[in-house]
C-alpha cells in the first residue's frame, strides 16, 4: 500500500508503463520493476510481488497456437503449460522424423571444422502447426568427435563445448604429446619422493619460486652496487669536495 500511494493516479500511470514499458531483462516483472525505477523513482524488490495471490482475472493467459493459428494448449501458469508441453509423448511421425533427421545431420569421425558456420536450430517436422526442433552440435566420446542433432538447446551446448574440447585437442596433438613426455619425466623421482606424482610436481613448483626469491634477494642487491656504483662513489666525491 505504501508504495501503491507513489503512483496515484494508478489510471494514468498504468497507462503511462503500458506505453513505455520495454523487454529490457528476461522477465516481465524485471522488466516493470527498471522501468518503475527509471521513471517513477521507486525501487521496488522481487518480494514485493506476490503473484500468487493475484486473482485468476488479473493473471495473464497464455496461449500457444500452431502454424495453422489452431490452438494447441493455453493457460495462465506459464511453467506449468510449459511442462504440459515438454512431457507430451512423441507420435510415431515425429519419431520418423526425428529418426531422419538424425542421419541427415549425423557425422562421425571429426577431425576438423570443415563444415561452416551451425544452425542455431532445425525444424524437424510440425505436430498440429507446431514446430519440432532440433540443435546441431559437436559431441566427443569414445570413438572421437562427431555431429549430431540434439533435442534441446542447452544440451547442445553442454555437449558442443565437449566436442570443441576435442577438436582443439586434435588440432594440438603434436604439443601436447610433448608436454606429457616432458611431464613423464618427473615419475623418475618419485622413488626419492613419498608422495604422489601431482603432490611432487607441486615441491617443484614451490622450490622454483623459493629459488626464484633467494636470487632477487641476494644477487639483485650485488646488481644494483656493481652497476650503480661508480655515480654513488662520485657523489659522494663530489659532496666531499663542496665541504
Amino acid at each position: 500500500q505504501a508504495v501503491r500511494k507513489q503512483l496515484v493516479p494508478l489510471p494514468e500511470k498504468a497507462a503511462q508503463t503500458a506505453a513505455g514499458l520495454k523487454p529490457t531483462h528476461p522477465t516481465f516483472l524485471e522488466s516493470l520493476q527498471d522501468h518503475i525505477r527509471q521513471h517513477c523513482g521507486i525501487q521496488l524488490r522481487a518480494s514485493d510481488w506476490n503473484v500468487a495471490d493475484l486473482p485468476d482475472h488479473l493473471k495473464m493467459r497464455v496461449e500457444v497456437q500452431g502454424t495453422d493459428d489452431r490452438l494447441v494448449a493455453s493457460g495462465r501458469d506459464l511453467q506449468q503449460l510449459t511442462r504440459s508441453l515438454e512431457q507430451r509423448d512423441d507420435t510415431p511421425a515425429e519419431i520418423d522424423a526425428w529418426h531422419k533427421a538424425c542421419e541427415q545431420w549425423a557425422r562421425s569421425g571429426v577431425v576438423e571444422w570443415d563444415f561452416g558456420d551451425l544452425p542455431e536450430r532445425v525444424e524437424i517436422t510440425q505436430v498440429a502447426g507446431v514446430p519440432l526442433y532440433g540443435w546441431p552440435g559437436l559431441d566427443r566420446g569414445e570413438e572421437g568427435v562427431s555431429l549430431r542433432l540434439f533435442k534441446s538447446r542447452a544440451e547442445a551446448e553442454a555437449r558442443s563445448r565437449e566436442g570443441f574440447f576435442g577438436l582443439c585437442a586434435l588440432a594440438l596433438k603434436d604439443d601436447l604429446d610433448w608436454l606429457k613426455r616432458e611431464l613423464k619425466d618427473l615419475a623418475q623421482f618419485k622413488a626419492l619422493y613419498q608422495g604422489s606424482p601431482l603432490e611432487l610436481r607441486e615441491q617443484v613448483n614451490l622450490m622454483s619460486g623459493r629459488m626464484t626469491l633467494v636470487m632477487v634477494l641476494f644477487f639483485f642487491p650485488a646488481l644494483l652496487i656493481f652497476v650503480a656504483g661508480p655515480a654513488v662513489v662520485s657523489i659522494f666525491s663530489a659532496l666531499g669536495s663542496v665541504n
